[in-house]
């Protein structure tokens, strides 16, 4: 088990017993998430710096910093990398895009921004399939690079404000900090179907299980976790949380765990979820 703090530090605990493995001090805020593959660990700073480390003993393996040369403000928030073989993606405050070797921290490609703007960050966590990868930046909106060479497939300028991304197939569902929440088509960047779940109530990275779109809200009438139909919109259930929730849903299995703004933790069955009877149906706008 691996935790990071806002002081910047990571420590490696096991998992039955607690006891400290390892530990590493970053001297930086770490704000993303953790990814790990092929006993690898990979942790991001809001200070433009990924750092790679080795699951076993926690020594640095490498590291890969970005410079702010574009100048302009940042927003204080980082994207968790996107892993897919051997291929780390993710972005930075001057909004670029990369991808690096998982195994050595060499860069493949990078992508800088063509028009300079205020806060151009890389806010939302990278998406993809096998073909290409999804960047979401504050002013700059969305954008689907080829993966192999990050040539530019489509850019959608209008979506600024991304918070979450999630892709499946030729789908990528995009939500925003103003309560919208978006299928796109992967290919082309068409909206397929766009939902509002409230004017400005943030939400958090959506999630496809079961044939069952899962997003987290965290504010306004929806606050709590939404279910809706992946393939039109439309809301299924709402399980609301009367507090609010700080962070999106984590879903292991058959059960989906969100945290409450209040300090309590809740726990929904997916399969009770889905055979509930609908209570409210929201329609799409069609973009």
């Amino acid at each position: 088990m691996v935790v990071t703090t806002l002081k910047g530090l990571v420590y490696a605990l096991n998992g039955k017993t607690g006891k400290l493995l390892w530990s590493y001090n970053t001297q930086k805020q770490i704000r993303s998430g953790i990814r790990a593959y092929d006993s690898m660990l990979y942790i991001q700073t809001t200070l433009d710096t990924l750092y790679a480390f080795s699951l076993k003993d926690g020594s640095l393996l490498w590291q890969f910093t970005s410079k702010n040369v574009l100048g302009g403000l940042t927003i204080y928030s980082t994207p968790t990398p996107y892993i897919s073989h051997g291929i780390i993606f993710t972005g930075f405050s001057n909004g670029a895009a990369v991808a690096l070797d998982a195994r050595t921290g060499k860069l493949i490609w990078e992508k800088k921004p063509t028009v300079l703007r205020q806060l151009q960050d890389m806010v939302a966590s990278p998406a993809g399939n096998h073909d290409a990868v999804v960047f979401g930046s504050y002013d700059n909106g969305v954008s689907c690079l080829n993966k192999h060479d990050g040539t530019m497939v489509w850019e959608r300028n209008d979506l600024k404000r991304p918070l979450g991304l999630y892709s499946t197939g030729n789908a990528v569902y995009v939500t925003r900090s103003t309560g919208e929440l978006y299928r796109l088509d992967l290919r082309t960047g068409d909206t397929i179907w766009k939902a509002s779940l409230g004017k400005q109530v943030n939400l958090f990275t959506p999630y496809k299980v079961n044939n069952l779109l899962i997003v987290g809200v965290a504010e306004g009438h929806n606050k709590g976790i939404v279910v809706l139909d992946p393939d039109d919109g439309t809301m299924l259930q709402r399980l609301s949380i009367v507090s609010g929730i700080s962070a999106g849903p984590v879903i292991a299995g058959n059960k989906i765990y969100v945290v409450s703004n209040g300090g309590f933790l809740y726990g929904y069955k997916i399969s009770t979820i889905q055979h509930r009877k609908v209570f409210h149906q929201l329609n799409p706008l069609r973009g």
